[in-house]
């Protein structure tokens, strides 16, 4: 039994890997995902200053030794393994049996010019990350909702209400990969700029996430 745990984390780890050198958003060609972007000198600085505001969110909270941060002309990209310096997977009430695994090489995508769109884009993964690193999930923890899901509360899913997250917020999902659905209390408690109404993370459209 522990063998094949084993096994399963170490090829949900490599396929984390794989998927982070393509910035984790691929088309269903494999090609890596290039969000629109203003081709003017303008818009280039623009990309310039959100991709130093990406960085010093994270040295300001105290990860920047954690969570590297490297941009390309779309995207700002933070890699790390996942796995937090806080308590994990206490607190967890209802039946969890995964165990977190790091994933080295994961990197999250944000994109460095964020567009408000009316057309809602649900998906069965992370929809941001943390400054820790630590990916960002929605609320529910039933797979990829619908169009029609997303205009009504999905309580059979509500992480929180199914008591599935610890006490900081998250949990290992079932790939064995720590991330958070809620509030990121135990993070937020050990960022160093806490008391400043800090960023506590990015949407992969590219706005910031407070806490």
């Amino acid at each position: 039994m522990f063998r094949s745990a084993l096994m399963r984390a170490l090829s949900v780890a490599a396929a984390l890997a794989l998927a982070a050198t393509v910035g984790y958003v691929v088309l269903s060609r494999g090609e890596p995902y290039r969000p629109p972007i203003t081709e003017t000198p303008e818009g280039a600085q623009l990309r310039v200053d959100r991709c130093e505001a990406i960085k010093a969110s994270v040295v300001e909270a105290g990860f920047g030794d954690k969570v590297g941060v490297r941009c390309d002309a779309w995207q700002a990209h933070l890699s790390s393994d996942t796995v937090p310096d806080h308590d994990l997977m206490n607190g967890i009430v209802g039946i969890n049996e995964q165990v977190p695994v790091p994933a080295p090489g994961y990197a999250a995508p944000v994109a460095l010019e964020p567009r408000l769109t009316n057309t809602p884009k649900p998906r069965d993964s992370s929809l941001g990350v943390a400054v820790n690193g630590v990916p960002i999930f929605d609320y529910t923890a039933g797979g990829e909702m619908s169009d029609a899901d997303l205009h009504h509360h999905q309580a059979e899913h509500d992480t929180i209400q199914r008591r599935e997250l610890d006490r900081c917020g998250g949990h290992a999902g079932r790939g064995d990969d720590y991330h958070y659905h809620a509030r990121p209390t135990c993070m937020i408690d050990a960022m160093k700029n806490k008391d400043d109404n800090p960023i506590i993370g990015w949407a992969f459209d590219g706005f910031p996430i407070y806490g």
